[in-house]
């Protein structure tokens, strides 16, 4: 017992609730992403404020960025669709371009979050 209790002592568990986001077109996954949260506010200033700030500073308007936004989501979908290979970071142009939408009210289809717990130990002197 009295290893058990020096153990704790000297250790911390942390559980970290990390989420997968899955972005689907129909019956298709078009991507899956690890998260910290569940929600699309928090995820969409990680990723799509972000384009949408660029864009206005570029002189590019709102609804001119909408127009963009669907045809870069189009044309990964019909890559999807084809079975052609998507660059790692033209996923996350999607999920950007995904998150600028939703936030616009332009994307009906509502993303779908999975919860995954995940334990970590650290150690208390590295805290």
């Amino acid at each position: 017992m009295k290893e058990l209790n020096k153990y704790l002592k000297r250790y911390i568990l942390l559980f970290i609730i990390m989420y997968r986001l899955y972005l689907s077109d129909g019956d298709v996954t078009i991507g899956k992403f690890k998260t910290t949260t569940d929600d699309m506010n928090l995820i969409y200033k990680e990723f799509g404020e972000q384009i949408i700030l660029d864009g206005l500073r570029q002189g590019i308007k709102i609804n001119t960025q909408i127009d963009m936004f669907k045809v870069f989501i189009d044309e990964i979908h019909r890559q999807k669709r084809h079975s052609e290979k998507i660059r790692h970071s033209d996923f996350y142009m999607y999920l950007s371009c995904y998150s600028a939408l939703y936030k616009f009210n332009k994307e009906t289809d509502g993303p779908m979050f999975l919860k995954i717990k995940k334990k970590k130990v650290c150690n208390n002197q590295t805290l």
